[in-house]
């Protein structure tokens, strides 16, 4: 896969998006459509999201770095 140079995206996830189940494979498949690499993206968590679901905020964040 060829990577976009000097690409780099930060996206805020809001508590909703940490709790959708349906996150992780939108994801997945963005990143195939439009050739981005893992690596290249930062995702930003609020204090207060972590707090709420701390939980399910580690496990999407381990999750997305596994891709």
């Amino acid at each position: 896969m060829d990577r976009h140079p000097n690409l780099a995206l930060s996206i805020n996830l809001s508590a909703n998006a940490v709790q959708d189940a349906s996150l992780l494979p939108h994801i997945e498949q963005l990143l195939a459509t439009h050739r981005v690499q893992p690596a290249d993206l930062t995702f930003e968590v609020t204090e207060t999201i972590a707090i709420r679901s701390l939980e399910q905020a580690t496990s999407l964040m381990r999750s997305i770095q596994a891709l």
